[in-house]
């Protein structure tokens, strides 16, 4: 456990100094932040004062240092739009995002789970190849293009959901199955293609031999196998969800930090930028430390590996 945490704190240390200079060498290369901040037709002394306001007069290298330090350490300075510090600004929309992300990975591994192992179970029936079907349209549909057709449809068509995301929990649906569908399809291959890698293991033979049923052979015997290559996508998943929901935010109107980076990238808001950045590596790097935790309380020859490693031999 201790091996594990140490490496997600150093993944994680990594990826903030990452991210942060990422952005700072993006804002930077295209063009003076000051420029897209400030309205057209400002005067060349009121530009100057806000750059020295803001501190980009100072020397690139010193503004990079800065930049590195305020990530590592959450202290930000105050969002140039609203005047307040960034890491609140980042934080009062968090939770909208954080139930939009959680309620579309719950989502995504209940029906991506069912559907794998239906596919599984009835393998090369009429409705294996009824659900790869629509699993690869939904991994080639775009997340904008479903959100609007799935808007057209049950809001303006059929008026029974609203077509924001500011209606409460009926809100919450429209843009939840919209992120979903993509992680939901890549859930149920992927548990689908390891189900029926594992039928031919001795362990399963020997299971089917016993007499067990079809059922019980693969949800007993096969399904704790292949669950933990799905378990490894889901947190690999979590990261592509919270780039998902920038767009399925702004198309829903939702008002989550996705739809606030946005923003704030178009704003050139940098220290809301960059907030949003370093909150998002570490949730990433949180969830993914849970499914390790979890993936070891599923494995026991993960558990003996650990201790193994914890007692130095």
């Amino acid at each position: 456990m201790l091996r594990i945490a140490a490496q997600r704190l150093l993944q994680l240390i990594t990826t903030v100094i990452i991210a942060s200079s990422a952005v700072f060498l993006l804002i930077h290369l295209s063009g003076d932040p000051v420029a897209g901040f400030l309205p057209p037709g400002t005067s060349p002394a009121q530009q100057a004062a806000t750059r020295h306001a803001v501190g980009l007069d100072r020397p690139i290298a010193i503004q990079y240092l800065t930049t590195v330090g305020d990530a590592l350490t959450g202290r930000f300075a105050d969002s140039w739009r609203a005047q307040r510090p960034a890491l609140a600004v980042v934080l009062e929309r968090l939770p909208a995002t954080l139930i939009l992300a959680l309620s579309a990975v719950l989502v995504a591994s209940v029906v991506g789970g069912l559907a794998g192992v239906a596919g599984a179970r009835f393998y090369r029936s009429w409705l294996d190849r009824l659900l790869l079907f629509f699993e690869i349209g939904a991994m080639a549909v775009p997340a904008f293009w479903l959100g609007t057709l799935l808007i057209l449809f049950f809001a303006v068509r059929l008026p029974v959901l609203p077509s924001s995301g500011n209606g409460g929990i009926r809100g919450l649906i429209l843009p939840v199955l919209t992120l979903a569908a993509y992680p939901a399809a890549i859930i149920a291959r992927l548990l689908r293609t390891e189900l029926l890698a594992v039928r031919n293991q001795g362990y399963v033979r020997t299971a089917e031999g016993k007499g067990l049923s079809g059922w019980a052979v693969l949800l007993r015997h096969a399904l704790p196998n292949a669950l933990l290559p799905t378990l490894a996508y889901v947190g690999l998943q979590l990261s592509f969800l919270f780039g998902g929901a920038i767009i399925v935010e702004s198309v829903f109107a939702y008002p989550g930090v996705g739809r606030l980076a946005l923003q704030a990238a178009t704003d050139r808001d940098i220290p809301v930028v960059q907030a949003f950045v370093v909150v998002v590596a570490v949730l990433i790097s949180v969830a993914n430390l849970a499914v390790d935790l979890i993936a070891i309380a599923i494995d026991p020859r993960l558990r003996a590996s650990s201790r193994t490693f914890a007692h130095g031999r």
